[in-house]
């Protein structure tokens, strides 16, 4: 039977409470807690998590219902629930795009023209290549970061929004593993894998430097003050090497989340979840609310 640390888990509750009151709870503290037992590491893709009676097992019961008992249930299975919730994520992004246009928004970093030129930058022929060279190389990666990449693609929703006020810090949704629409990436594709071994060696220096800097992430963007132009904190990124089915994703100020917490969230404030906690408003969180409204569950 597994002992649980239980102050752990309330310590965490509160920092994911801070965060969004509105998080599924119970499914983050089991996340949290599996994320240090490999062996049993798995997908929340439901609304309410409990545990059998011998404590071998976890279930996920609720919308887009699906269980891994250990040893019960094949990696074909999971597959098929991660690339079913990407493709979800993925229609979800093309809705927030459009209705995002139909406000008048402008999509681009306004102080960096070097970023995204596209708001969605969909996998290509040069896709597989970099997802072979990212498991070699930094693999074993989990399998929702894969299928992101493989089905989803680029995303960066940074912009200005005609009808909200200046300097806000909404927090636009941005995961851009390859950067396929940078001006530096256009030119050559093998960019990003030169900045992801500059950033390892910088982390490796660091560590036997006596630093700690906790596990290696692959840095796919901007923090939410950076995204502000505001000086902020360290980039949103995946841990890895990590076989797990989700990411753990590095989110404000060093927060882990599951990957796909981190998208129910994402999506809960029709793309742009600092309006969760942060003061932006009630028109902007009412637009927000315009904006996610009728998407899809994860």
């Amino acid at each position: 039977m597994f002992v649980v640390d239980r102050p752990a888990v309330e310590q965490r509750v509160a920092e994911l409470r801070r965060v969004d009151p509105t998080l599924d709870l119970m499914a983050v503290q089991f996340f949290r807690w599996l994320a240090r037992r490999p062996s049993m590491r798995t997908i929340a893709t439901c609304r309410r998590w409990s545990s059998d009676t011998s404590g071998e097992t976890a279930s996920a019961c609720g919308t887009s219902c699906a269980s891994w008992a250990r040893g019960r249930r094949s990696r074909e299975d999971a597959e098929a629930v991660v690339r079913d919730a990407m493709t979800r994520a993925r229609d979800n992004v093309v809705v927030l795009i459009e209705r995002l246009r139909a406000e008048g928004y402008k999509f681009g970093d306004p102080w960096n023209t070097e970023r995204a030129r596209v708001p969605h930058a969909p996998p290509d022929k040069k896709t597989p290549a970099f997802v072979s060279w990212l498991d070699k190389r930094w693999g074993p990666i989990p399998m929702t970061v894969r299928a992101w990449i493989e089905i989803v693609g680029d995303v960066s929703l940074l912009g200005v929004h005609p009808g909200w006020p200046d300097g806000l810090v909404t927090d636009p949704l941005v995961v851009e593993v390859e950067h396929k629409s940078w001006k530096f990436a256009e030119k050559d594709r093998l960019a990003m894998r030169k900045h992801f071994e500059s950033e390892y060696e910088s982390w490796e220096h660091n560590q036997a430097d006596g630093g700690d800097l906790g596990a290696f992430a692959l840095d796919v963007a901007p923090d939410a003050l950076h995204k502000a132009n505001i000086s902020g904190g360290a980039p949103y990124g995946f841990l890895v090497p990590d076989g797990s089915v989700d990411a753990m994703f590095r989110y404000e100020d060093g927060l882990l989340l599951p990957f796909i917490e981190y998208l129910r969230l994402v999506f809960r404030c029709g793309g742009f979840p600092s309006t969760a906690h942060r003061d932006c408003g009630a028109a902007v969180r009412e637009s927000c609310r315009a904006l996610a409204k009728g998407l899809l569950d994860l």
